[in-house]
């Protein structure tokens, strides 16, 4: 597993050619930032050079995302 923007976004190979990311900040209920989303961006840019087949995206907690966290 992989962590990235301080361990609020996880990478994950579940399987050959699947991929898991999970936003890892459920306190906030995964509203994203500036950070996660540059992760977010590089990490997506990466998988599209791969041979990957199946991207799941999904939030800790219960939320999947709040949406932009303004204040952080």
């Amino acid at each position: 597993m992989k962590e990235l923007a301080g361990g609020r976004v996880l990478i994950e190979e579940l399987a050959p050619y699947i991929t898991r990311i999970t936003l890892n900040d459920p306190d906030r209920r995964n509203a994203l930032d500036l950070e996660m989303l540059g992760a977010l961006d590089a990490e997506l840019k990466e998988l599209a050079g791969s041979e990957i087949r199946a991207l799941i995206l999904t939030g800790a907690g219960r939320a999947f995302c709040a949406g932009f966290n303004i204040g952080r």
